[in-house]
Parts: C-alpha cells; sequence; structure tokens
C-alpha cells in the first residue's frame, strides 16, 4: 500500500474533492426539530442547532441568542432536555446582554458556575434568570461579523461541565454563525466542503493523532470499499466517513479518553456515545445522511454484540462493516495509550480471528487480500 498518506495541509483539497464526487447537497431538513413551521427560518434553523446540542451535550438546556437592532440580543430559540422548547423573539435582561457583549467581544467563553468562590451581580443574577446551577457562554461570530450572538449551554442538577461538553458547545457555536448566514441568505451559503473541513479541523485541534489515524483510514477504506465493487459516489461516502469518523471523541472526558487502564463500566457507557455523538453532529452541520449513517454504525459487531444498536450481520451498513475493518488494523498497528503497536501481521491474524464475530467475514478476506498485495504503512511491532 501506497505509504504517502496525505498530510493535513491537504485536508481541504482531500474534501473538497470527495464532497464534489458524492455530489450531495446539505439537507437542510435535519437542522428542524419537532416544533411550529410558521416560524422564521433563522428560529427554525436555530433551533436545529440547539436540539443537536442539548443531545449531544446531554445539558438541561440550549439557548441561541442572537444580536438585533431593535431590542439588542434576543432569544431565538431554546430546547430543553426534557422535549421543551420554544421559538419565541424574546429579549434578554440588561445584566445578562451585559456578560453576552463581554463574550463576543473578547471571543472568549464564559463559565458561570454556583460552585465558584466569587460571582459578580450580573453573573450571579444571569445563573438566576435561568435557573441553573451553571451555564457556558459561546460566542457566535466574531464582534467584527455581520451576524453575532452566543450560545448557551446550562445545567440545573450538576453544577460542573466536564471538559467534552465545554468543546462541542464551543464546536457548535462556531458553525452556529454558518446556519444564520444561510438562513438569512441562502445564495451565499458557502461550498458543504467548508464545513466538512471545519468538523475535521475540530478533531486535529482536540488530538492531532486522532486526525492522523482518520487520514490513514480515509486511503484504506476507499481503497478496500472500490475492491469491494462499490459505485465511486459509494466510495466518497465512505471516505468522508472514515475521516470524520472519531468526531464524537471531541465530547467525551479527556481522562476518559486518555486513562491508561482499563475504563470502569460508567466510563465505558460515556465512550460508546461517541459514534452517535459524531454522528448527529455530522448530519446537523452538514446533512450528509450516508456519512453520519456509516459513523453511527462503525461499532457495531457482525454477530450483534456491538453498540450503540446492537445491530447484526447485513443490518449494518456496507460503510460501517468497512470502517470496523480498518479502524481495527490501524488501531492495532499505531498502537493506544493502553496497547503498544503491533505488526501488520498480528492484527491481520486478529482480524481473521474475529470473522463472523466482530467483523463481516467477506470485508475481512478482501482486505488481507489487498494489504497482501499492495502492502501497507504501518509499525514493524512484533
Amino acid at each position: 500500500m501506497d505509504s504517502r498518506l496525505p498530510d493535513t495541509g491537504e485536508l481541504r483539497r482531500l474534501v473538497a474533492e470527495s464532497v464534489n464526487t458524492t455530489g450531495f447537497e446539505p439537507n437542510t431538513a435535519s437542522f428542524a426539530p419537532a416544533m411550529p413551521t410558521y416560524e422564521d427560518a433563522v428560529g427554525v434553523a436555530l433551533s436545529g442547532l440547539a436540539a443537536c446540542v442539548v443531545s449531544v451535550t446531554r445539558v438541561a438546556f440550549c439557548k441561541v441568542v442572537v444580536l438585533g437592532s431593535e431590542w439588542g440580543f434576543e432569544t431565538r430559540a431554546v430546547v430543553f432536555a426534557d422535549g421543551g422548547g420554544h421559538l419565541r423573539r424574546m429579549a434578554e435582561p440588561f445584566y445578562a446582554q451585559r456578560l453576552y457583549h463581554q463574550v463576543v467581544s473578547s471571543g472568549r467563553p464564559l463559565l458561570i458556575s454556583r460552585e465558584q468562590d466569587s460571582l459578580s451581580l450580573d453573573e450571579g443574577r444571569t445563573l438566576r434568570y435561568h435557573d441553573a446551577n451553571a451555564l457556558y457562554v459561546a460566542a457566535i461570530g466574531e464582534d467584527t461579523s455581520t451576524v453575532k450572538g452566543v450560545l448557551i449551554i446550562g445545567l440545573k442538577q450538576s453544577a460542573h461541565f466536564h471538559d467534552g461538553q465545554l468543546r462541542l458547545a464551543g464546536l457548535l457555536a462556531r458553525y452556529a454563525q454558518s446556519i444564520l448566514t444561510f438562513a438569512l441568505h441562502p445564495e451565499l451559503r458557502p461550498p458543504l466542503y467548508n464545513d466538512v473541513v471545519m468538523l475535521s479541523k475540530s478533531i486535529e485541534n482536540y488530538d492531532l493523532s486522532i486526525t492522523q489515524h482518520s487520514l490513514t483510514m480515509v486511503q484504506m477504506a476507499e481503497r478496500l470499499a472500490e475492491r469491494l465493487g462499490c459505485l465511486p459516489t459509494e466510495v466518497k461516502t465512505i471516505g468522508l466517513a472514515a475521516l470524520l469518523h472519531d468526531l464524537g471523541k471531541v465530547g467525551i472526558p479527556s481522562d476518559i479518553l486518555q486513562k491508561p487502564e482499563p475504563l470502569s463500566e460508567d466510563e465505558w457507557m460515556l465512550m460508546r456515545r461517541h459514534p452517535e455523538i459524531g454522528a448527529q453532529i455530522v448530519q446537523t452541520v452538514t446533512g450528509l445522511n450516508g456519512v453520519a449513517t456509516i459513523i453511527q454504525c462503525h461499532h457495531e459487531h457482525f454477530d450483534g454484540s456491538g453498540y450503540p444498536h446492537g445491530l447484526k450481520g447485513y443490518q449494518i451498513p456496507l460503510g460501517s462493516r468497512i470502517l470496523a475493518v480498518v479502524d481495527a488494523f490501524e488501531a492495532i498497528t499505531g498502537g493506544r495509550i493502553y496497547r503498544p503497536a503491533r505488526s501488520a501481521e498480528a492484527a491481520l491474524d486478529e482480524i481473521q480471528r474475529c470473522a463472523g464475530a466482530q467483523f463481516d467475514p467477506q470485508i475481512v478476506e478482501a482486505f488481507v487480500a489487498l494489504i497482501h498485495e499492495e502492502g501497507f504503512n504501518a509499525n514493524q511491532g512484533e
């Protein structure tokens, strides 16, 4: 196999080529949750974003506030974890507006918690106004942006966010400006690959090793898909899924991802959420439903013992079955914090041993042949 993997500097070209080849357009219907459709396009789009934030972060609520010309900062969408919410435009109280101006002007998020030793008068009143124990306020746009505002997440039972929740809120706040611009001016929507690059860069900013792992997988997954007879559009869809398959790990607490010892059952419950987190973000941000589905199912096992839904056999999308094999090979040969790297032959032996249980036997057979015929780029561990 060609060992010349694309570096992160080539990412924009790689993604642009993949998106242009798929020919997919974003499915803007994925922005809208089950709320009245008579509201304005901005409110509906932002409520979809807020619903995604609540789902992936598991906070008590998410609110999107936009700076208007009449009332200053206005609430445009609120979604609660219990399914409630509204799209009513409401002026925010002046003491909260002062904090929002601070966040937008500085570009720095604001964390307010009842556990803090001291709170300003504005911070305490803003907590009480939201009936929350903790708030995280992230900027939408910059101080010089045409469209700007804040995305707010809140907790009611706890007063402590984990770092994964804060990263996800920040990631989706950055995307909110694109939603606002597109809702107001549909003709100005930037190329879809900009959204994909933004997501992949979010992974890179968090952990460069995850990005390199994903870039390695792109080439192997696309070559395997071609060998299995997939159409060009299917190949590129699988390649995009490989690129973004670990996006959901951005939302997992760092102490879990970096733990060198075996995870506890509670920690595994959080870790097993990453495919669904990544899939929901991809669907909300890009509308590429096929890519999102592959990501969601890439940890399903052929015998039904995987997660998140326990799918079995050919219930699992082909792209997900391909990623499962390629992901395992790259993980074994690349090593992990809790396990040293092993040789490519050892990885192939392990994958073949798990054929029919964890992996689709036909895909395993094709992958082994691909590696033997084209070579591989892996550590020569054992």
